[in-house]
């Protein structure tokens, strides 16, 4: 059997970055993308190559504005599935919501809320029935830059508010002076498709399968080399190790489309039911080829896996 080769996968991860670029879930360059991947798993030999249309509820951005009272502009995105501002736009002071106590919601009341925790539904629908005029998410470490986001469609389908990303350092020099923000943004949701890419090497053992996989798209306005550029490259590498080999067990290779949205391409695969038919394990590629990252594996499983997998990674 060939070895993991890591200037092969590094090829496949540079393609696919410089041929389509970026890979915003649910458009045209995301289609691209997986008739590319598509391609490749027909070059590499995979057997039951296909791909798995579905729908997705995104948005467009037409406007993003946020200025100071003195009209300074500042940097930022427009978040994806939010409510448009009314085209006046929304002015207020500028909070910090830490936590989703009955107390800290209190006092976002009519006032734009910077928020830099993570809001599940619950959360979220806390914070919008706490009436403020908008929300900032900040990027989550000084220096970093703004950074598009979006709130997943189901979150939204009760209720909404105008939100945007903005720079940390700037959330910041707002909340010490003049802590007043002017918020202007235009958000139209649209329903688009999405699509997974699968191929695989069937297996001696027709009731035993494994997947491997990892999404392909990306927010708006990057190149995702490392996420997840370098994950899909990852599997590519792995479909292209095993392509040609007689494993005991069924060896599925997926190319997740839409995962920025909420992990919609692997939950429309997890929904139907002969995708985890016979289904033993799966390994998901994520963010991949960081300079200064680290290495880390998530385990949804028993504990006698997780041993396995620290005595592997020794190994």
């Amino acid at each position: 059997m060939e070895s993991f080769d890591a200037d092969s996968a590094y090829r496949f991860m540079e393609r696919l970055v410089k041929s389509i670029g970026n890979r915003e879930s649910g458009t045209d360059s995301e289609r691209r993308a997986a008739e590319q991947i598509r391609a490749w798993f027909e070059e590499l030999g995979l057997a039951n190559i296909r791909m798995e249309e579905f729908e997705v509820q995104t948005s467009r951005i037409l406007k993003e504005e946020a200025a100071l009272p003195d009209g300074t502009p500042l940097e930022c995105k427009a978040v994806g599935n939010s409510l448009s501002t009314p085209p006046e736009g929304v002015e207020g002071e500028v909070v910090m919501l830490e936590s989703t106590s009955q107390e800290a919601l209190k006092s976002i009341k009519s006032k734009i809320a910077a928020v830099n925790i993570v809001l599940y539904e619950k959360d979220f629908l806390k914070v919008v029935k706490a009436e403020p005029h908008a929300l900032i998410y900040p990027s989550r470490t000084p220096l970093a830059p703004t950074i598009y986001r979006s709130i997943r469609a189901e979150y939204t389908a009760k209720q909404n508010i105008p939100a945007v990303s903005m720079a940390h350092d700037d959330v910041l020099n707002v909340l010490k002076g003049p802590k007043r923000l002017k918020i202007s943004t235009k958000v139209e949701k649209i329903t688009a498709k999405s699509q997974n890419v699968l191929g695989e090497v069937p297996g001696t053992l027709q009731e035993e399968a494994v997947l491997m996989g990892g999404h392909y798209d990306t927010v708006r306005g990057i190149m995702g080399a490392h996420d997840n550029a370098a994950g899909t490259a990852m599997v590519l590498e792995l479909a292209r190790i095993f392509a040609h080999e007689k494993p005991s067990r069924t060896l599925r290779f997926a190319a997740f489309g839409s995962e920025e949205l909420g992990l919609r391409g692997s939950f429309n695969h997890a929904e139907k039911p002969e995708s985890v038919k016979n289904l033993r394990f799966y390994l998901n590629f994520d963010v991949h080829g960081i300079l200064l990252g680290t290495l880390s594996a998530t385990v949804l499983g028993p504990e006698d896996l997780k041993s396995l997998l620290r005595f592997i990674a020794k190994e």
